[in-house]
């Protein structure tokens, strides 16, 4: 595993470009045929600017990383990165963003001028022994089979390109738009004739909605700051605030909420809403 295969294994990947009248950003759908074992499939795009580094959607938080990362005596300090739905880069004043579907590594390469995503990554062993980067394995030595992904495979994903940075061009929104499936509804009678033909009842501004479900007849709806300054969580129904209670994580009322709360960088609240 330590030494690049000189046999070649051919195979085809078809590429697909979307671009969708109101839409800032343009899908892209790879279909790989894939023929070949123990190797990664990347894409990788030139960057508008140099850049030091990368900011990426992870678990309640948009994560600021650099070019480097930690190494040591046991481990080479590889610089590639997770994200969860999206990962942009910038200087400040332009940048490319990419949100994807469970295309969750990445890396930026070439000296801050590049975004590799990574497509595809077949193995065949959860871990293996005399690797370069490495001393001693990182698990079992048991075959995977399957992780080879001897198959016809669809990576779907949508690029941005921006000015400003991340929080400026609203990557947040712009990956619920790419990434939440279109949901329908019909109705009939006077009461529906003045709703709007698309949209949400319910808005949300001034943080990520995380989770948005019904528990024991109530709206239960959780939301995070994702930034490192302070926030305004607003929630209303057709325009108007909504009245409900802040929750903790077991659904202990702790305080009422009256449709607008300020949060804390990084904070990440449950609220109880009215019916």
């Amino acid at each position: 595993c330590s030494e690049r295969s000189t046999s070649l294994a051919q195979h085809t990947v078809v590429t697909t470009l979307e671009l969708r009248v109101g839409e800032q950003f343009v899908r892209v759908t790879h279909d790989i045929d894939n023929r070949a074992r123990d190797h990664r499939v990347r894409a990788h795009f030139p960057l508008p600017k140099r850049v030091s580094g990368s900011s990426a959607d992870c678990a309640f938080a948009v994560v600021e990383r650099g070019l480097e990362t930690e190494g040591g005596p046991h481990e080479y300090a590889l610089p590639t990165w997770v994200s969860r739905r999206f990962v942009d880069c910038s200087d400040g004043a332009q940048g490319l963003g990419l949100v994807h579907d469970g295309l969750l590594e990445y890396e930026v390469v070439n000296d801050g001028t590049e975004l590799a995503l990574t497509l595809l990554r077949s193995v065949g062993y959860l871990s293996r022994s005399e690797m370069k980067l490495r001393p001693n394995p990182a698990g079992p030595l048991l075959p995977v089979e399957g992780a080879q992904l001897q198959k016809r495979l669809q990576m779907q994903y949508c690029v941005v390109a921006h000015s400003g940075d991340w929080v400026s061009a609203d990557m947040n929104s712009i990956a619920d738009r790419f990434l939440i499936p279109l949901e329908t509804a019909s109705a009939t009678g006077s009461a529906s004739a003045d709703r709007e033909a698309t949209g949400s009842a319910l808005q949300v501004t001034g943080a990520v909605v995380s989770t948005l479900r019904r528990e024991g007849g109530a709206l239960i709806l959780r939301a995070f700051n994702p930034l490192k300054t302070p926030a305004l969580l607003e929630v209303s129904v057709s325009e108007r605030p909504i009245q409900g209670e802040v929750v903790d994580l077991i659904g202990e009322a702790l305080a009422p909420f009256t449709g607008a709360l300020a949060l804390r960088p990084n904070e990440i609240v449950t609220v109880r809403l009215a019916d």
